[in-house]
This record gives C-alpha cells, sequence and structure tokens, in this order.
C-alpha cells in the first residue's frame, strides 16, 4: 500500500510540472502501471499527456483498449524477440504468449508505436530491433507470434517518427525535414528494399548528428 501510494504521488506530481510519465510493465498485466497513468489523468487531466508504458510486455485485448482510451503510449523492445524470445515463450506457455510484444496490434489500434531496445538489456542495435519486428522469430529461428510482425516501412516509422513523437520531439526530430535536426545513417542498402531477413546484416556507412557526422566508416 506504501508503494502504491508513494507512486500516485509522484505521478500526481509529474502531472502537475507538465511532464509525461513512463511507468514499466514486462510481465503480465500490471495493476501499478495502470493505477499511476488512469487516477492522476482523472484527478488533472491534460490533453495529449503521453504518458508512457515500457514494455508492455504482455498485453490483453482488455488491455489495449484501456491505452487507446487513456492515450497511453506502449513502448514494446522489439530485439526482446530475437535475443530472449525462446525464453519468454517458455515462461508464458502458448495462451499467454500469443500476447506478448504485441506490435501491429498497437498500430492497427490506432497508437503511434515507438521503437526501443532497452540496452543493455539486449542489444541496442536499431537495425536488428527493426529486424526482429519484421521477422519476429527467435534467434534459433522459432517463430514469435508472427501476427504481430510489422512491414519494414512501419518498423522503420516506429524507430524514428514514432520515438519522437513518444517523448513529443516529432516537430524537431524523427523525420528529415525543414527545421528539423539533420539526424540520420547511411546504410549499405536500402533497408526498405532488402529481404527481410538481410534488415540485421546492414552495414552502417556514417552516422550524422545534429548535422555533424559523428561517424564515417571511410574516415
Amino acid at each position: 500500500m506504501h508503494r502504491t501510494t508513494c507512486g500516485n504521488s509522484f505521478s500526481q506530481r509529474t502531472r502537475t510540472a507538465g511532464r509525461s510519465l513512463p511507468t514499466r510493465s514486462a510481465t503480465g498485466r500490471s495493476g501499478s502501471s495502470w493505477t499511476r497513468t488512469s487516477k492522476p489523468s482523472a484527478l488533472l487531466p491534460r490533453p495529449d499527456a503521453r504518458h508512457r508504458i515500457e514494455h508492455a510486455g504482455v498485453t490483453t485485448d482488455e488491455d489495449l483498449a484501456r491505452m487507446v482510451a487513456l492515450g497511453v503510449i506502449p513502448v514494446p523492445q522489439g530485439r526482446f524477440v530475437g535475443e530472449i524470445g525462446d525464453g519468454m515463450l517458455a515462461a508464458l506457455g502458448p495462451a499467454r504468449a500469443r500476447h506478448c510484444y504485441r506490435l501491429r496490434s498497437f498500430l492497427d489500434a490506432g497508437i503511434t508505436l515507438p521503437g526501443s531496445s532497452d540496452s543493455p538489456v539486449v542489444d541496442g542495435s536499431p537495425l536488428r530491433g527493426i529486424h526482429d519486428m519484421v521477422n519476429r522469430r527467435t534467434d534459433s529461428g522459432v517463430p514469435f507470434v508472427p501476427a504481430e510482425a510489422l512491414t519494414a516501412e512501419q518498423a522503420l516509422r516506429a524507430y524514428t517518427h514514432g520515438s519522437a513523437y513518444a517523448v513529443h520531439e516529432e516537430r524537431v526530430k524523427g523525420t528529415l525535414s525543414r527545421g528539423k535536426l539533420a539526424d540520420f545513417v547511411v546504410l549499405s542498402d536500402d533497408l526498405l528494399a532488402v529481404p527481410a531477413t538481410r534488415i540485421r546484416d546492414l552495414g552502417v556507412g556514417a552516422t550524422v548528428v545534429g548535422g555533424e557526422v559523428i561517424y564515417d566508416a571511410s574516415a
């Protein structure tokens, strides 16, 4: 009870300060996550708050409907599917695994989906994260709820626009357009054109952050 009270107090202070609240729910339906997002939202309503649930590891259809109603953004990690997916499948069993690390369901519900790695828990490479969001197979080759797979374009948008949107920064980054930060990479091939199974093998030729070249493979 003490922890819940403290969590609610922190959540209310966060909303009063005009900030977004990140909570965590990795293994199933989390009453504390919903309490921290729904109660402050009711007491201190603020449009477009974009509170987040990090991981949203197991999300039922009821949970998903509630996310949409509250305007909460789930932040799943695509790389979890490849790197620790076998263990999650074994631990959850078939019934719960079908709700594990949902992606397409979030998009179909109208949620702006971000990309995330949770590094150093797993490999933080965005290309590996995108690869697993598209292929939905563990590193041992076992299918991991393939119905939740995204297209390469959807996964790329999650890692760019979606992540910027989740932290209220889509006006300055997330897409390449006039007036925004020049954050981009140069890849060895077209991520949207190569076979899906090759995405993780693409090389990075250069990385530019804020218009400054911070990595150049040819240098």
